[in-house]
């Protein structure tokens, strides 16, 4: 099947994706999910986000990064190229002089992108990619029934930093919607003379709850009150100030 024709990739290009289908978490309840990867080479990007869809085959490469925006819940991209905020026929975005190299992008559940900011700008200490093989570890917690996400990273002592955190007004959460947290990795974004990159995947962990949640009805009891008519006057009584 043809690549529509904003995406240019060569026959060499790295592209794939991975969902693990066997569960399907409630998004009434916190996700929380994490990988640790390594990444070398000049011109990639990968994505990790929510989906309704147990199954990553409608995402498309370049600069989808691997996503499909009729399943989407909530999208994360990692891009040297700051292209999976571009603005196309499917879906809406930025016009390509606003893009930022070696940025983080999110987009919501109608495909908008929601922030964009240069990596670098969050945290200096977090690296996109490197020149030899180097291991780093990503964790997303989905949260507060959707209007939440933060993105925290693991520093070399071994505590999670949190690189951004934003509150989200946007996904329409219902009581039974389920959904599978997913990773997808493109390289290049665009381009037919670019060696790809290496990627490295290992340890994707997922949490959260597969239940939906119960709700019990309480039967309100309306407040009463009495208004008090009748007063006692007390004679006799004096008061001394306190100097």
């Amino acid at each position: 099947m043809p690549f529509p024709s904003d995406i240019s990739l060569s026959s060499n290009a790295k592209y794939f994706g991975i969902i693990d289908p066997k569960k399907a978490y409630n998004l009434n309840w916190d996700v929380v999910w994490s990988f640790t990867y390594a990444l070398t080479g000049t011109q990639h990007g990968f994505s990790s986000f929510l989906t309704t869809s147990p199954t990553i085959t409608g995402g498309l490469p370049g600069q989808y990064l691997g996503s499909d925006n009729q399943n989407m819940i909530l999208s994360i991209g990692f891009d040297s190229t700051g292209y999976f905020a571009l603005s196309s026929p499917l879906r809406p975005g930025i016009p390509l002089s606003s893009t930022i190299p070696n940025s983080i992008i999110v987009r919501d559940s109608n495909d908008s992108v929601i922030f964009n900011k240069s990596l670098s700008s969050l945290d200096t200490s977090f690296i996109l990619s490197s020149s030899v093989k180097t291991y780093q570890t990503l964790r997303f917690r989905y949260s507060n029934a959707g209007r939440k996400l933060s993105i925290d990273f693991k520093k070399s002592n071994n505590k999670y930093s949190t690189l951004t955190s934003l509150n989200i007004t946007s996904l329409n959460i219902t009581d039974n919607l389920t959904a599978y947290p997913g990773f997808s990795f493109c390289s290049p974004i665009s381009g037919l003379n670019i060696e790809p990159s290496s990627m490295f995947i290992q340890n994707f962990h997922t949490q959260g709850n597969i239940l939906s949640p119960t709700y019990e009805t309480l039967e309100m009891i309306p407040l009463t009150g009495n208004i008090l008519n009748n007063f006692t006057t007390i004679s006799g009584i004096t008061a001394v100030p306190i100097i």
